[in-house]
């Protein structure tokens, strides 16, 4: 990557130790939380409606369970469910938002901030483009990722995360 993207290559460089305090927090949550968690991120990856019972259907746990689960993935700020169906897991949004994301030739996706929407992609190690808006400015910003590194995006472009607060969403900040 040329030297020219600092602030990008900062958050690329920072997913290795993001990902490492995603999974020093991850060991508060139990076994099924981490694979209902999982299976709900994985649904909305499709790009279809990630409906409750399809979700759970596909893992070892009964219904009432499930919904224990979903709960508490919710207060956790995990996931969101509205009308039956899972709509935000694990920072992709089913509702749109400013930040559209195509992973590895698929449906159009929508991040919750602008941290997952390049995040995302480096984690999964998957090709993506990524077109958000600045934040500030409201001027358009688009960004090539390929093998979950940057292949491409303007010099000027900088993501910032600016809090430093774990429980509370980016999603009004970046």
């Amino acid at each position: 990557m040329p030297a020219t993207w600092p602030g990008v290559n900062h958050i690329i460089a920072g997913v290795a130790g993001f990902l490492d305090d995603l999974a020093e927090r991850a060991r508060g949550y139990t076994p099924e939380e981490v694979a209902v968690a999982r299976a709900c991120f994985n649904a909305l990856l499709t790009g279809a409606p990630a409906l409750i019972p399809d979700v759970l259907s596909g893992l070892d746990i009964d219904a009432e369970a499930g919904g224990r689960v979903l709960a508490a993935l919710e207060g956790k700020g995990v996931l969101a469910i509205s009308a039956g169906a899972i709509t935000v897991a694990r920072g992709l949004s089913r509702p749109p938002t400013d930040h559209r994301l195509h992973v590895r030739e698929g449906p159009a996706l929508y991040a919750c901030c602008a941290v997952d929407a390049v995040g995302i992609p480096a984690a999964l190690g998957a090709d993506a483009r990524v077109t958000s808006r600045c934040h500030a400015c409201r001027a358009p910003i688009t960004i090539s990722i390929t093998g979950g590194q940057l292949a491409r995006v303007a010099p000027d472009v900088v993501i910032r995360a600016a809090d430093a607060d774990p429980g509370r969403s980016l999603r009004e900040y970046t």
